[in-house]
């Protein structure tokens, strides 16, 4: 296995919370605090981190693809809102 470089980590790190505020912008969060969005990668990983650059490669992408569903849920209701 091939381990992350500290600058992979830090791009997946800066994509989870560029999601995690879109998602936020269109409507999609309940509570679009960097305290949620520990508590939502929580869920999705089964590991508490401090901060997201601390994710292991793997659950940060697992994160950002589930992030990514729900930017793309987000905005799909919030068109058929319009």
């Amino acid at each position: 296995m091939v381990a992350a470089r500290a600058g992979d980590r830090d791009d997946q790190a800066a994509k989870i919370k560029w999601l995690w505020k879109k998602i936020g912008e269109v409507g999609g969060l309940r509570d679009a605090s960097a305290a949620a969005l520990l508590i939502f990668v929580g869920r999705h990983t089964g590991t508490g981190v401090d901060d997201v650059k601390f994710l292991p490669t793997a659950d940060a992408s697992k994160v950002i693809e589930a992030l990514k569903a729900m930017l793309d849920r987000a905005k799909r209701a919030q068109g058929a809102a319009q």
